[in-house]
């Protein structure tokens, strides 16, 4: 089974798809985006049986007109699971499992053999996209291919290109609590030095 979600929503491995029923959308890959930035979608894969090895990838990128997106600018990754065995914020409400942590290039899960799912657990599987600064607006459309074991499936991909374009620099500041009291540990707690921390 093949089912789309936000990609900023993680996903548990060994929880089930009903538990995020609310939340699936139609299984594509729809990313919009300017000029200048990195974007990300994200597909799950829920084999009914154990899959020894995934893989996937990507067509190009190409709109009516007859452009394109590098592929260089395109990669696929695998979500890596650590096991959370203890909650300690009990007020969430969430429970254990196995959540998604790092996200890796797939060649390289393929290369270290760690591309195996077992029956009934999900895989994400990202796309991430950066559309360069002099990219051509409009609509870019590919397929996305899924391979488990002998089996392939394939997951239309559109992504919008929107005519505005994110500057290479920002000049806005962030904030920085310094709630923990880094600076007691100084010689010198004044005002200045809490300045200082904020700063670095």
């Amino acid at each position: 089974v093949l089912w789309s979600i936000s990609a900023g929503e993680k996903v548990v491995r060994d929880r089930s798809r009903e538990f995020y029923s609310s939340l699936v959308k139609e299984t594509s890959i729809n990313i919009n985006a300017c000029r200048g930035e990195y974007e990300y979608d994200q597909i799950v894969v829920t084999p009914t049986h154990d899959v020894d090895a995934y893989n996937a990838s990507v067509s190009a990128l190409k709109s009516s007109e007859g452009f394109s997106i590098p592929s260089k600018n395109i990669e696929l990754l695998g979500a890596k699971y650590v096991d959370l065995t203890t909650i300690y914020d009990t007020a969430t409400g969430e429970e254990p499992g196995r959540f998604p942590d790092a996200l890796v290039p797939i060649k390289a899960l393929r290369n270290y053999n760690d591309t195996a799912i077992k029956a009934n657990e999900n895989q994400s599987i990202y796309l991430s996209v950066e559309i360069p600064l002099n990219q051509k607006p409009g609509l870019y459309k590919g397929t996305l291919t899924i391979t488990l074991d002998n089996t392939v499936k394939t997951v239309p991909v559109s992504i919008n290109v929107y005519d505005y374009q994110v500057n290479e620099e920002t000049h806005s500041r962030s904030i920085f609590e310094t709630g923990w009291m880094f600076e007691s540990g100084e010689l010198d707690a004044t005002e200045n030095t809490v300045r200082q921390y904020a700063k670095t």
